[in-house]
């Protein structure tokens, strides 16, 4: 049996981490003996939907800024490198015997704790990178990383394609469609009917929402002109919209001043978060359990600006729910098609608009766009298809 050590920089809700825990999930248990360390926790993991999973399934795992003493809320305040003092004071054994394992699985790069990286043996490293947009900021030593590396998982074309051009052996790389379990997506008619009645939803009623941080690559403001749309056009009434997901911190939507003055969170997610609970648009905090979320809805809107995924287009999907995104966000291309979801020329709140009237106008017309979302997820976006084909490269 090969023991994984597999290294998350944090544990929260998103799509880079859903996914590689599913990776982690459906591996052979007969062949891997598999120990998860979280770096830093994001969220609270108790009672967390994929943390329930693992306890399931008798995975390890560890949470290195988990301090017996402390409430999660304080340690989220203490610097990285007081973690650091910390987890070598409290972790030194455990390195000691990192040899013990076959190989280390990395969720992405790892730049918040280099002293995990030091403790690692580079050839046995297994990188599963998600995002390519500092690929190309990345140290020499990084970069170096990946070429020294057993395997390097890839979620997209064009991120392989950057990492060819970098000089990373082409034979270490293979391309991992994004993928879902859909085992765990499954619909839960009695959840649906407890957060109608929860949420004051009317039977006639569409309900519509959007997630992520309240950010401009998120498209939140896009998702606000949507609902500006419809109320200008006299349909609030037959449309209740949602959005899970907490104020960002995205250095692109902070000013010079805000940089400057560490400001936790930008103007522009303040102001917008403001506008959008004006708009009575309800705004959910992002959910450990966001399955409950998704279950709820009717229709996804995906306004993204910069997408790799996103997972929750199949997670939604794989729930047999309508989702409406644009040629430009993520893997929508690919997955969206007129039989199973709406894909849009462009990010347009005009677009998005239309494609909810036409939904509006006539319900029934959709019922078969919703079995065959989830009929598409299981036969081309499975990660049970995914796995095999990794585990053939071990």
């Amino acid at each position: 049996m090969k023991k994984i050590l597999a290294v998350f920089r944090k544990f929260n809700y998103y799509g880079a981490v859903n996914n590689s825990l599913d990776l982690l999930l459906n591996l052979d248990n007969s062949k891997y003996d598999i120990t998860i360390i979280f770096l830093k926790r994001k969220s609270n993991q108790t009672n967390a939907r994929y943390i329930n999973l693992l306890d399931k399934k008798k995975i390890s795992y560890i949470f290195l800024d988990e301090i017996f003493f402390l409430n999660y809320k304080i340690i989220q305040k203490i610097p990285n490198f007081l973690k650091e003092i910390f987890i070598k004071k409290n972790w030194a054994k455990f390195f000691k015997n990192n040899n013990n394992f076959d190989y280390y699985y990395l969720n992405d790069h790892l730049t918040d704790y280099k002293y995990i990286l030091q403790k690692l043996t580079i050839d046995k490293i297994i990188f599963h990178i998600h995002y390519s947009k500092n690929l190309f900021n990345f140290s020499k030593e990084i970069i170096e990383s990946y070429k020294n590396a057993k395997l390097n998982l890839v979620n997209n074309i064009l991120l392989k394609n950057d990492l060819v051009k970098l000089g990373v052996i082409e034979r270490k790389i293979h391309h991992m469609n994004i993928a879902v379990d859909y085992n765990n997506w499954c619909f839960d008619n009695k959840n649906y009917q407890y957060l109608k009645k929860k949420y004051d939803i009317k039977p006639d009623q569409l309900v519509i929402g959007g997630s992520g941080s309240i950010s401009s690559r998120k498209g939140a403001d896009i998702f606000n002109e949507v609902f500006k749309i419809i109320k200008k056009n006299n349909l609030e009434n037959k449309v209740k919209f949602f959005w899970l997901g907490d104020l960002s911190s995205n250095i692109l939507d902070k000013s010079e001043d805000e940089i400057k003055m560490k400001k936790e969170y930008s103007k522009f997610s303040l102001l917008l978060r403001e506008k959008m609970v004006k708009n009575k648009i309800q705004v959910l905090k992002a959910s450990k359990n966001p399955f409950f979320f998704f279950n709820m809805l009717d229709v996804l809107i995906i306004s993204s600006r910069k997408e790799v995924g996103p997972l929750t287009m199949l997670e939604s999907m794989c729930l047999e729910k309508i989702v409406i995104s644009h040629k430009d966000c993520g893997a929508a291309s690919v997955v969206l098609d007129k039989n199973s979801g709406t894909l849009l020329p462009e990010n347009n709140p005009i677009l998005y608009f239309n494609a909810i009237k036409k939904i509006l106008d006539n319900k029934n017309n959709f019922n078969e766009i919703k079995k065959n979302a989830r009929k598409n997820i299981i036969e081309n976006f499975s990660i049970v298809n995914e796995v095999k084909k990794i585990e053939k490269l071990l």
